[in-house]
């Protein structure tokens, strides 16, 4: 099973799913985006690809703070759709 990864970032306290990979940039492409919505995950993900998220902080990104990512969880819940 093929696996994307994206990366989710709060622009402005908006929880926003950027393409990180390869395959995960064309799907953005395909949908004409720069980035990807929770719905768009799902979709993706019934075509049998696993979605990975990639949330490391680097040494571009802040350090993860807890305050910034209020809703985070429920947010990333919104990507994952059950097993059919």
């Amino acid at each position: 099973m093929d696996t994307l990864i994206v990366r989710v970032k709060n622009n402005y306290g908006t929880n926003v799913i950027y393409p990180v990979c390869q395959k995960s940039c064309i799907f953005a492409g395909m949908l004409n985006k720069k980035t990807l919505s929770p719905n768009d995950l799902n979709h993706i993900s019934m075509l049998g690809f696993r979605i990975g998220f990639n949330n490391i902080p680097t040494e571009k990104t802040e350090p993860f703070n807890q305050n910034n990512y209020k809703g985070f969880a429920k947010f990333l819940m919104e990507c994952i759709v059950p097993e059919v």
